[in-house]
């Protein structure tokens, strides 16, 4: 016997749609109706498994570009840290030469405090600048520019082996296509970390190459490199290499002409 409902009626069985007669009576010469009313239950997996697949992305993208943003940020606040640092450095000095020319005990103690006060407050943000950094990690390109960072920090205490080995893992013809953000931001890396060694006299040979390298095969800062090797150029052998380099980054990039004009200077013969 058939069960029934507490009203007595027979209990209707559930209907497919696509199995409806007036659907299949109106789409019997479909081919496409036809094939939806034979598959409609796999149309319907991957249309829930595309529905979820778009939350999904969109959620990635949300994310990725939430990312991006807040590196760009503390990217902002690392460049204002750093000339902060660079300006207390030079006020520093400035204070240590009060120190020298004062004429009495009490000026000497006055700029020796002065001089205690801004060393503490140089290394409270030597240590913010530490931890904004480790933020910027990531995502690409962000990661250079904290490595840049890191290798300019150090340099500005003195600690040349840590800017050396960070130019030295930087590999900038690996990073991204030419004319990307991720290829920009390498050049840039190097460029800076190579001037930022200009005052260590034993990576002198080191930053020679890699600045050759940049200015040969490098785009955003092939004349920066240039203008650069112009510096350490002494010798008529480096004085004629970088007047062969400042030829072709100009056929390269004629827009480049002010500062391989002055790089030209320097090494007129």
């Amino acid at each position: 016997m058939k069960d029934r409902s507490s009203d007595g009626a027979e209990a209707k069985p559930r209907r497919n749609i696509f199995e409806d007669p007036a659907i299949v009576e109106a789409g019997k010469d479909d081919p496409f109706v036809q094939f939806v009313a034979k598959n409609w239950r796999i149309l319907i997996g991957c249309l829930i498994a595309l529905g979820l697949g778009m939350v999904g992305y969109n959620r990635f993208m949300a994310t990725a570009l939430q990312k991006r943003a807040d590196a760009t940020k503390i990217l902002g606040e690392v460049q204002e840290g750093y000339r902060s640092l660079v300006d207390k450095q030079e006020g520093l000095l400035k204070i240590k030469d009060e120190e020298r020319a004062a004429k009495d005990d009490k000026a000497r103690t006055e700029a020796a405090d002065k001089a205690k006060k801004e060393s503490e407050e140089i290394g409270r943000l030597r240590d913010r600048l530490g931890l904004m950094l480790v933020g910027l990690e990531s995502p690409p390109p962000f990661s250079t520019y904290a490595s840049l960072y890191k290798g300019l920090v150090a340099a500005r205490f003195g600690d040349f082996d840590t800017t050396s080995s960070i130019l030295s893992s930087i590999n900038w013809e690996q990073a991204g296509k030419p004319g990307s953000p991720e290829r920009t931001a390498a050049e840039i890396a190097v460029l800076g970390l190579s001037r930022a060694l200009l005052d260590s006299d034993k990576s002198t040979d080191a930053v020679k190459l890699v600045l050759q390298q940049l200015a040969e095969k490098g785009e955003f800062a092939a004349a920066g490199a240039v203008d650069t090797l112009s510096l350490l150029a002494i010798t008529p052998e480096d004085k004629e290499r970088v007047r062969a380099l400042i030829q072709s980054v100009q056929q390269r990039f004629p827009a480049q002409q002010k500062v391989l004009s002055d790089a030209a200077e320097r090494v007129a013969a």
